[in-house]
């Protein structure tokens, strides 16, 4: 069963982008905006995510120097929800495994004779780490 994310649930962009590159993964807490809570934390709409920038360093076997740049994340339809909403009927975003991760190089990465890495966009995949909750069964007694 997909689990709705919520703020405080990580997001760790995955090491390698295409064309052969390497990121520097850093866990990034989601911020969360639904206007109703889950185990205590706002639920995620997808512009909670999909507006969220990351930034990272990145290098290329071409390109050892290390540059910097910025990561957006893309939800595929896995992620969305068809049921839930909030109030205002904006959907809900779930666990739905890995997320599309597009990086931009901001100060590209160099090589020791000082050329510049002539690429404008890399992609990738991110993925979510959730911490357990407790299992909620409704309508029971007890």
């Amino acid at each position: 069963m997909a689990r709705l994310l919520r703020a405080g649930d990580l997001v760790i962009p995955q090491p390698l982008i295409v064309p052969s590159g390497t990121l520097i993964p850093v866990p990034t807490p989601l911020p969360g905006s639904a206007g109703f809570l889950v185990e205590h934390q706002p639920a995620c709409v997808p512009d909670d995510i999909e507006q969220l920038r990351i930034y990272l360093s990145y290098s290329t076997p071409a390109y050892p120097v290390f540059g910097a740049g910025e990561a957006r994340l893309r939800l595929t339809p896995a992620h969305r929800s068809r049921h839930a909403r909030t109030n205002h009927g904006t959907e809900v975003v779930l666990d739905g495994g890995p997320l599309e991760l597009v990086f931009t190089p901001m100060l590209p990465a160099s090589n020791p004779a000082g050329q510049t890495d002539p690429s404008t966009e890399y992609t990738g995949k991110a993925v979510l780490v959730l911490p357990p909750t407790r299992a909620v069964l409704a309508g029971s007694q007890g």
